[in-house]
C-alpha cells in the first residue's frame, strides 16, 4: 500500500464573462451599429458599476431580464425616455441571469460594483 490518492481540488471558477471582463479592462467607447457612442457617466473613469443619479439615488428605470448587453442598448434606443442603461450579470454555480435597467433620469455617476456596467446613451 502506498499513500492515498490525492483528493480532487475544488472546481476552478468559471472564466470571466466576456462582456463585463472586457468592460473592466478598457475605458474605450463601446461602438454601436448606429454610429453613436455609449459612454460611461461623466467623471467616472470607468464603466464598471451601478448607475446613480444626483444624491446617489437609483433613479427611475424599467427592468428587463435575460437579454444581452446589445439587446439592452437596443431596447433603450427604442424608448425616447431612456437616457442610460445598467447591465448586470448574476452568475451562480449552474445558472446565469442578466438584468437590464433602462434609466429614465439623468445619470450623474456610478457606484463601483463588480459585474455591473453603466453606460450613457448617445444623444
Amino acid at each position: 500500500l502506498g499513500p492515498p490518492p490525492p483528493r480532487p481540488l475544488a472546481r476552478p471558477p468559471p472564466p470571466p464573462l466576456p462582456v463585463l471582463s472586457q468592460l473592466a479592462r478598457t475605458r474605450r467607447r463601446v461602438p454601436l451599429p448606429t454610429g453613436g457612442q455609449w459612454m460611461p457617466p461623466p467623471r467616472s473613469g470607468s464603466r464598471q458599476g451601478a448607475c446613480k443619479t444626483q444624491g446617489g439615488n437609483d433613479g427611475s428605470y424599467d427592468e428587463v431580464w435575460d437579454v444581452s448587453e446589445q439587446g439592452c442598448m437596443s431596447r433603450c434606443e427604442q424608448r425616447a425616455e431612456c437616457v442610460a442603461i445598467e447591465y448586470a450579470v448574476f452568475a451562480g454555480r449552474r445558472e446565469k441571469a442578466t438584468r437590464c435597467e433602462l434609466h429614465k433620469e439623468h445619470v450623474t455617476h456610478l457606484l463601483p460594483l463588480q459585474n455591473h456596467a453603466c453606460l450613457i446613451r448617445p444623444s
